[in-house]
């Protein structure tokens, strides 16, 4: 009778683990896999780290999207946005953070601001340990007049700790990152936004 029951006991647990796992994998990847597993379905191809927990937005109207896996150099990302008509302010940004993201560490911030709730200003921002370090800072009317709601901007990785940041076809600026590649985790977009349309991912290596 006890090996009878603890039979039972066994295949009910093993039951319950699988239906835990099925469940899962139905709300995404894994979250015990690798980020070269989720991409490529190989193990050991790529830099290996598990993925964090999905990010929930800490911001009004903020999107939050989590990278694929961990940049390298000539890594590209390019983010496709539609705006609302006549927007007051756009944001998109790189975020560090293991489970969850750090604000407190932003690689990258680009901000977009408009007239007349706001100054007309385009600025780039990098936040390491709660301090902003303003890198970029212009005119936002100069690169976008704010009448077009198909917003793009573009993020990719160099050699030796750079980065190109773009908007539109135009080259904006080449900053050094403050961070680790490997911490960045998060994409954030906020503002203005009608809703994200697109992002692409162009691996490097």
């Amino acid at each position: 009778m006890f090996k009878v029951d603890t039979m039972k006991r066994t295949a009910e647990e093993t039951k319950a683990t699988v239906k835990k796992q099925q469940n899962k994998v139905k709300d995404g990847a894994r979250a015990e896999e690798p980020y070269s597993v989720q991409l490529n379905g190989v193990n050991g191809v790529g830099n290996v780290s598990k993925a964090p927990p999905w990010p929930r937005p800490q911001l009004k109207n903020e999107r939050m999207f989590v990278l694929p896996k961990q940049l390298e150099s000539e890594d590209q990302i390019t983010v496709k946005m539609e705006a609302l008509d006549q927007p007051g302010m756009l944001r998109v940004g790189l975020v560090t953070g293991f489970n969850s993201p750090d604000y407190s560490n932003l690689a990258c911030q680009l901000e977009m601001t408009f007239p007349p709730q706001y100054s007309d200003n385009l600025t780039i921002t990098t936040v390491q340990n709660g301090q902003a370090t303003n890198l970029f800072n212009e005119k936002a009317g100069d690169y976008y007049e704010g009448t077009y709601t198909n917003v793009i901007v573009t993020f990719r990785m160099r050699e030796n700790g750079f980065m190109d940041v773009g908007l539109g076809q135009s080259h904006l600026y080449t900053m050094r990152l403050q961070h680790d590649i490997q911490n960045i985790r998060f994409l954030t977009v906020n503002g203005d936004i009608n809703r994200v349309s697109g992002i692409d991912f162009q691996f490097g290596y």
